[in-house]
C-alpha cells in the first residue's frame, strides 16, 4: 500500500492490523482519477480512516485539509507515522464516527467513508454502512455540490436524500459517488 500520486508519491504506508482492510492502490488510483482537479484545495473528511490512506492521498494530491476519523486507538499511531513519513499534516480524530458526526460543525467538499464490511446478522441491528446512509448529520457536513464517496463490498443505492451519481466495481470493492438529492 502506497501513496499513488502527488507530493508524497511512492511513499509506502503501514496498516493498523490484520482486521483493517486498506483501499487497494488500483482502487485509489481510479477514485482519484475520477476526482481529477476537484481534489485541489478541497476540504476532505475521511470516515473510518484506518491507515489514513485516502486522506493522505488527498493531501498529497493538493487537498487543502483532511480530517481523518477512526475509532481504533492503534490506528492513530499508524496514521501519524504514515503522515510523518509522507510529510503531510492531517487532523486525526480518534472517536466513534457516529459521535463525531453528531458534534461536527465543519463542512467538507469531499467525504470518504469506508465502513467495516463485516457481515451482520439481522438481530445485531443495522451495519455501519446502513447507519451512515441513514445519518441525519452526514448530509449537513457536505458543501453544496460536494461529493460523498462510499467504499463497500456490494452495490448500494439508498432511496431518499442521496442521489447516486456513479457506481464502479473493482474486484470485490464498489465505489459509490453520491450527491445530495434535490430536496437537500
Amino acid at each position: 500500500m502506497r501513496i499513488t500520486a502527488g507530493t508524497a508519491r511512492g511513499i509506502q504506508l503501514k496498516a493498523p492490523g490484520k482486521e483493517t482492510r486498506p483501499t487497494m492502490d488500483a482502487v485509489k488510483e481510479a477514485l482519484f482519477s475520477r476526482l481529477g482537479d476537484r481534489i485541489l484545495e478541497a476540504r476532505v473528511l475521511d470516515l473510518f480512516a484506518g491507515s489514513g490512506a485516502l486522506g493522505l492521498e488527498a493531501l498529497s494530491r493538493g487537498a487543502a485539509s483532511a480530517v481523518m476519523v477512526e475509532n481504533d486507538r492503534r490506528s492513530r499511531s499508524v496514521i501519524q507515522a504514515n503522515a510523518e513519513k509522507a510529510h503531510l499534516h492531517p487532523e486525526t480524530v480518534i472517536e466513534d464516527v457516529f459521535r463525531y458526526l453528531k458534534r461536527a460543525r465543519d463542512s467538507f467538499d469531499i467525504i470518504f467513508a469506508d465502513p467495516p464490511w463485516a457481515m451482520r446478522h439481522e438481530d445485531e441491528g443495522p451495519s455501519e454502512t446502513e447507519r451512515l446512509m441513514a445519518s441525519e448529520k452526514l448530509p449537513g457536513l457536505l458543501t453544496p455540490g460536494g461529493l460523498f464517496i462510499l467504499e463497500e463490498s456490494r452495490q448500494w443505492d439508498p432511496a431518499g436524500r442521496w442521489q447516486l451519481e456513479q457506481a464502479r466495481r473493482y474486484g470485490n470493492t464498489w465505489l459509490h459517488y453520491y450527491r445530495l438529492g434535490p430536496s437537500e
